[in-house]
């Protein structure tokens, strides 16, 4: 498991939290919308010719509707999680970790690791070559990543609390009600077993999740914790699961054959299908 050790992370009391949510991206429109449909059937906006945009760093979604083809795919949960939605000519598996060299390896013992965030970036770079909307793309955050408090999730009150566990009056540096962070705008978004948070911004701002001030308030969350990445045109995933010592990919064939060929890079062919490396946890 790749996170271990970051999916609790602390947070300092008694911190003072803003929320600061920077405006998404703004399009001024000089020509006449063009349609397409994407490689799953879907008619989707091609980018006009004369279309500004100016992006920042990653916003929640107020709308859960652009992660639909992925809950609706019908694929087996863990294939989905691990290569996104069917559909693709092609898939491939980016390794973090090279994988198992003999049965009932552990993680722990690999020979070698690469830097995920390096991979991931340079995955990244050469997947906006080939998508006609690089600057609007989406990208789900586990909700399972650190100190997360669930939109859904109450807080319990105080005095409620010391009556239940009377060992908590024993310490004065426990957290006030109104000093936890603050929860994050927009809805949950699922597929079986894996709830996650949608934001939305530029591919070039991959891993820039934009917070509430302060949230969390210890290492900052990055490219690594992106579990799923897709532009608006449906032309490829990027599905980067918790469990796998590596990402899938799906694109078209010729899209995955330059992934394989980059020599920067650990990728190799996959077939969603079949049983997939692992070591042994």
């Amino acid at each position: 498991m790749r996170w271990a050790g970051v999916d609790r992370l602390p947070y300092a009391p008694f911190v003072s939290y803003r929320l600061s949510r920077p405006e998404p991206c703004q399009r001024k429109n000089t020509s006449t919308p063009a349609l397409a449909v994407d490689p799953h059937g879907e008619k989707r906006r091609l980018p006009r010719r004369h279309d500004t945009v100016t992006c920042v760093a990653l916003t929640p979604c107020d709308d859960a509707s652009p992660f639909r083809w992925i809950a609706q795919d019908g694929s087996p949960w863990s294939r989905l999680v691990s290569f996104g939605p069917s559909g693709f000519a092609a898939y491939a598996r980016l390794r973090f970790v090279p994988d198992p060299a003999y049965e009932g390896q552990q993680e722990a013992d690999a020979d070698a690791v690469n830097d995920e965030a390096e991979q991931l970036r340079m995955v990244f770079d050469v997947l906006a070559e080939h998508t006609r909307t690089p600057r609007d793309c989406y990208f789900c955050l586990w909700e399972g990543t650190g100190d997360i408090v669930r939109p859904d999730s109450p807080v319990p009150d105080e005095d409620e609390d010391a009556a239940a566990y009377p060992e908590l009056r024993a310490q004065p540096a426990r957290v006030p009600k109104h000093a936890e962070p603050p929860r994050l705008p927009g809805p949950l978004v699922s597929v079986p077993h894996r709830s996650y948070y949608l934001f939305h911004g530029a591919l070039s701002e991959a891993g820039a999740w934009s917070f509430p001030e302060g949230w969390p308030d210890q290492p900052r969350l990055d490219i690594t914790h992106i579990a799923f990445a897709w532009p608006a045109d449906h032309a490829w995933c990027v599905a980067n699961d918790v469990d796998p010592h590596w990402a899938g990919i799906g694109a078209d064939a010729a899209v995955i054959d330059r992934l394989v060929a980059d020599p920067r890079l650990d990728v190799v062919p996959a077939d969603p299908t079949a049983e997939q490396p692992v070591y042994l946890w």
